[in-house]
């Protein structure tokens, strides 16, 4: 992804689906739009962009995990104050560090329920580097289509949706195949470069082979639980992007793991 970037750095990075926000930390973009529907983790952004600091007393321990989690779930439902954002804003990062995996997920009241992780300590961050570089940054809370009327022409677009046939629901919000296709159109549609990030399923690859995007494959390992990783298969896709800027020739044969499935035309457009 850095080789890509390098040709487009000074371009507006436009994420709607940031997330923890891995890659524009990693390539830090001069300008950045980032958005996620979830409105506690724009929280922990708000919170490094106020200098990180640490108010919330914790350890790492089962007991003292759970007593912050119910904290936070009675609390999610007031964050209008600038504190009380703070607040949520630190307890996520707190909760994220040492819960199961780092996982988010909530139950159908929107509680977050995500068990222990068991880790022996909580890992220290340096939230220095990241703090003015944050500042620079628009981030909101957002669904991909209000955010998307911010889009320039120009905007490169980095685009990590829920997976199609994985996990659908990391907020009470789904992510249905329908949006899967408005999100393919609207890309299409951009003049800038983009890149759409998503599972290996032969549906994806003929949602955005219709639309024009080349098809690349990449392989990541996934965290399953503490010391537990298998190996999964990612469609790269990519518009208005040369492929000889990062080498993504050789990353166009189908892996086995997908070859195996007999091919059906899935999607309706």
């Amino acid at each position: 992804m850095s080789q890509i970037w390098e040709q487009h750095s000074d371009r507006r990075w436009f994420d709607p689906f940031c997330g923890s926000g891995a890659l524009p930390f990693l390539l830090e973009p001069r300008q950045a739009l980032l958005a996620d529907a979830n409105p506690y983790l724009i929280c922990s952004y708000e919170w490094v962009r106020a200098g990180a600091k640490r108010t919330i007393d914790f350890e790492m321990n089962q007991a003292r995990y759970y007593e912050l989690r119910s904290e936070f779930n009675q609390r999610r439902r007031n964050f209008q104050s600038k504190g009380d954002r703070l607040w949520l804003g630190e307890a996520l990062w707190l909760l994220n560090r040492s819960c199961h995996s780092g996982l988010w997920r909530t139950n159908g009241n929107g509680q977050f329920n995500v068990g222990f992780g068991f880790y022996k300590k909580l890992s220290n961050v340096d939230f220095a580097p990241y703090i003015e570089m944050v500042k620079q940054w628009d981030i909101r809370h957002s669904s991909f289509r209000k955010s998307w009327c911010l889009v320039k022409p120009e905007d490169f677009l980095f685009l990590d949706p829920p997976y199609s046939e994985k996990f659908v629901s990391y907020t009470q919000d789904r992510f249905p195949w329908s949006e899967q296709v408005e999100l393919a159109k609207r890309a299409a549609d951009h003049a800038g470069p983009v890149v759409i990030c998503n599972s290996a399923t032969w549906s994806i690859v003929d949602l955005y082979s219709t639309y024009g995007f080349e098809i690349f494959y990449l392989q990541s390992d996934q965290h399953i639980r503490q010391g537990l990783r298998k190996v999964v298969h990612e469609v790269f896709a990519t518009r208005n992007i040369k492929v000889s800027c990062w080498g993504g020739g050789k990353f166009r044969s189908v892996p086995d793991s997908l070859a195996a499935i007999p091919r059906q035309l899935m999607v309706q457009l």
